[in-house]
């Protein structure tokens, strides 16, 4: 195969070339690249991933060259389910969580709320978000994180 040009410190959307790897089985060009996100995430990739031209597929889906490990797509992911989210009341917010205390899991709060997954998993992460466990207050009752979390604070529980 013909080797591409690329230099060490190339930068592909968030992804920088570090070092070059050994050929895979097929004789493509492979290469050590580092994730500009806060998990400083390396990986081996396909050069011909980061650099071909996007198209579309036979099954009609359009391919793009590889720009994040990974972590974008998890953005995107979350982002949805939490715009989801907030089409639901606040009241609604208060009940879901405080049946995820009393120990339901997302598929039965799911079942009794007549929602998706992503969404009860998107409500009580935004919950978490607005309620710091510093108070304990966002923390189940019935779970591991809540022993944990008052084994460290030796059972001071501020409120």
């Amino acid at each position: 195969m013909r080797k591409r040009p690329v230099r060490i410190g190339a930068e592909f959307g968030k992804l920088v070339v570090i070092a070059f790897a050994e050929s895979d089985s097929h004789g493509n060009q492979r290469v050590v690249v580092r994730c500009s996100c806060p998990e400083r995430t390396e990986k081996t990739v396909r050069l011909t991933a980061l650099t071909f031209e996007p198209y579309v597929d036979k099954h009609g889906k359009v391919r793009l060259p590889h720009r994040s490990c990974g972590c974008e797509s998890k953005r995107a992911h979350r982002e949805y389910w939490e715009l989801r989210a907030r089409g639901i009341r606040k009241r609604a917010w208060k009940r879901i969580w405080r049946a995820h205390q009393d120990g339901l899991t997302f598929h039965e709060l799911a079942q009794t709320f007549n929602l998706e997954e992503g969404v009860i998993s998107a409500i009580c992460r935004l919950y978490n978000a607005r309620h710091p466990a510093q108070t304990g207050g966002a923390i189940p009752k019935k779970s591991k994180a809540r022993e944990d979390w008052l084994r460290q604070t030796e059972g001071d529980l501020p409120y």
